[in-house]
């Protein structure tokens, strides 16, 4: 291979390198998801290490091989950083205030549908899933709150006298 055609095919491996880590910003910013941008340009560099391998031989077809999984690994690790914090959801379940369910234990309602052990009842205007401590309960029976267990109401049979039945 002559030095013109070395010089064009290092040309052309440059530019492969470079097409393929544009098209994977592309991809990575602007259209995620594994579409059309990325797949190009996996094969961008694949094709600039076959290239360079072909033109170059082991040494430089090595070092291209190398110098191309150093800029994605760098290049994931910033994009992972500097544009990651608008990409990934920053917030977390322990920061949330109690769940609306807590602020009803204690608060009475009517089953409307047997408890077998689990149905529905109302408390006042809202109509909650709710499960009974294993009894079953009838259609129209007052009920009390008595937890709110992994997102679910635990309720018992509400007694007219104590406010909730032994």
């Amino acid at each position: 291979m002559d030095s013109v055609d070395f010089q064009l095919a290092v040309v052309g491996v440059i530019g492969c390198l470079l097409a393929g880590l544009l098209l994977l910003v592309v991809e990575v910013l602007f259209i995620p998801g594994l579409g059309l941008a990325g797949v190009l340009g996996a094969g961008c560099l694949l094709t600039a290490v076959i290239w360079a391998f072909a033109a170059g031989g082991p040494m430089w077809g090595s070092l291209v091989l190398l110098t191309s999984i150093a800029i994605v690994a760098v290049m994931t690790r910033l994009l992972g950083h500097v544009f990651g914090r608008r990409l990934v959801l920053d917030a977390s379940l322990e920061d949330e205030e109690e769940s609306p369910e807590h602020e009803l234990v204690g608060s009475e309602g009517v089953a409307l549908s047997p408890l077998r052990p689990s149905g529905v009842a109302r408390f006042g205007l809202r109509r909650m899933d709710v499960i009974s401590r294993g009894e079953f309960l009838e259609r129209g029976s007052r009920v009390v709150v008595l937890a709110e267990r992994a997102g679910h109401l635990v309720v018992g049979l509400a007694d007219s006298q104590s406010g909730v039945e032994s």
